[in-house]
């Protein structure tokens, strides 16, 4: 019953959709306004009811963990390897958008068997009369692509790009939300596959994998208008069909740094004059022997370096779950059948480290106390945080560990789950983290859920 509701809203919502085109330069500027759907799309808090989390570590006395509930159960309910996978909470973003006041905001999907749309979420925290403040989570505007993995705030709005969009291929889309609602950006020329968005010099820039003539491309783009008309930045065709596409892009100094498809080859910056500059640099040289292209899934600026991690969401941590069989869905499909043997092969060559990129281009692995899998970063003020994963006895273990320097860790929370943490972000002064499924033969209920990390009464 709930996943008809969710169609049929979708359904509703398609037909009041108010869309304004122009012609400017030659280029179609095409922004969607986007009407909130009709209808209850409130996350069940009965999905929560079968999984638990235990606060672990040197804090266990002086906090608990608590399941918000799965959201994305409502989307993707079946106990299968495929909504497994859809289910999974890619990203997190805190953003604070108009009189909305301060959300975490996430999504999912899977773009690889096109599982789309996709439903965005926003979770907030409520202060009651008691003074107790209680987390609600309620539907934002849903995505017509196949995956949510990335969102950003930028300068009070919040963008999504559409990493595989259902419209037509000869425009690339980006979603935002700024103070007037949820507009769609439909102006990227041939950009199939939009993976960032990012501020660079007072303008949008954002990184696509572009296909013009049948042919694969790199491309990076500009906004000087908040999203609604964009251009291409130059390149080389020569070095835009080598890296075919630009994946994670961060700060670097008074660059931008910007990752692509194959990061065992390289990487790209665009400097303050907008020159795009090709670098040879394997940042992943640890990985050596690996027969394994990899992506940069996360990149943060910290001091005068990159932070960044390898592109693994299909890898499973656990080994039983290498020697699991194939879901039948992927297996009908040889593109993934050739890919796992490419994973369970380069498996025992792998580790979700945490990698430096330093201003001087030298790439290093970032020491972690335990050696834990490492999913995610984020830097706030001058603090990066890190969430690290293990498996201990049948279980996963999430830490959330601090540093200031890379040198000295602090453990902020470790806990007990039961599905692997994948993304995490801190709202009103306590941790919220998402789950996934562990690689592509997980059929984990747990994925989808969304912890909560808070003090003790």
């Amino acid at each position: 019953m709930r996943v008809v509701s969710f169609f049929a809203g979708l359904v509703s919502m398609i037909g009041v959709l108010i869309m304004a085109a122009h012609l400017s330069g030659g280029t179609i500027d095409w922004r969607s306004i986007l009407v909130q759907p009709s209808g209850s799309y409130q996350a069940s808090k009965a999905n929560a009811a079968t999984h638990e989390c235990t606060m672990l570590g040197v804090h266990a006395a002086s906090f608990s963990c608590e399941v918000v509930g799965n959201p994305n159960a409502t989307r993707w309910p079946e106990a299968t390897a495929e909504h497994s996978f859809a289910r999974s909470v890619w990203g997190m973003e805190i953003a604070t958008i108009g009189s909305r006041g301060e959300r975490i905001y996430f999504g999912g999907g899977d773009w690889g068997l096109n599982q789309g749309p996709v439903p965005i979420w926003s979770l907030f925290l409520h202060s009651l009369e008691n003074g107790e403040r209680v987390s609600r989570v309620v539907a934002e505007q849903p995505v017509f692509g196949e995956a949510v993995e990335f969102l950003r705030e930028i300068e009070g709005q919040l963008y999504i790009p559409d990493i595989d969009p259902s419209d037509p291929w000869s425009l690339g889309n980006i979603y935002a939300l700024g103070a007037e609602g949820w507009f769609k950006y439909r102006s990227l020329d041939n950009a199939v596959h939009v993976f960032d968005v990012i501020g660079f010099q007072g303008v949008l820039v954002a990184s696509a994998g572009v296909v013009e003539n049948d042919t694969g491309l790199a491309g990076l783009f500009t906004s000087a208008d908040q999203g609604v008309s964009w251009a291409r930045v130059p390149a080389s065709e020569a070095e835009a069909k080598k890296s075919y596409r630009f994946w994670r892009m961060a700060e670097f100094g008074d660059r931008l740094f910007i990752g692509k498809a194959n990061a065992r080859s390289g990487y790209w910056t665009l400097d303050p004059n907008w020159v795009l500059e090709s670098h040879d640099t394997d940042l992943f040289p640890d990985m050596l022997d690996a027969d394994l292209r990899l992506t940069v899934s996360r990149a943060e600026k910290f001091c005068d370096s990159i932070l960044y991690l390898p592109g693994l969401e299909r890898l499973p941590v656990r080994k039983d779950l290498l020697e699991a069989p194939l879901a039948p869905v992927y297996q009908s499909n040889e593109h993934f059948v050739a890919w796992w043997e490419k994973l369970r092969a380069a498996w025992p060559l792998m580790h979700r480290d945490l990698h430096r990129l330093s201003g001087d281009g030298d790439v290093s692995v970032v020491a972690l106390p335990g050696d834990p899998e490492v999913n995610d970063i984020t830097v706030i003020a001058d603090t990066v945080f890190v969430l690290g994963v293990s498996i201990d006895e049948g279980f996963y273990e999430a830490i959330i560990l601090s540093s200031d320097d890379l040198r000295e860790w602090s453990e902020v929370h470790r806990v007990e789950t039961s599905g692997i943490a994948y993304s995490f972000e801190q709202l009103g002064g306590e941790w919220f983290l998402g789950l996934a499924a562990d690689g592509m033969s997980d059929t984990n209920g747990a994925s989808g859920e969304i912890l909560r990390i808070r003090a003790r009464k």
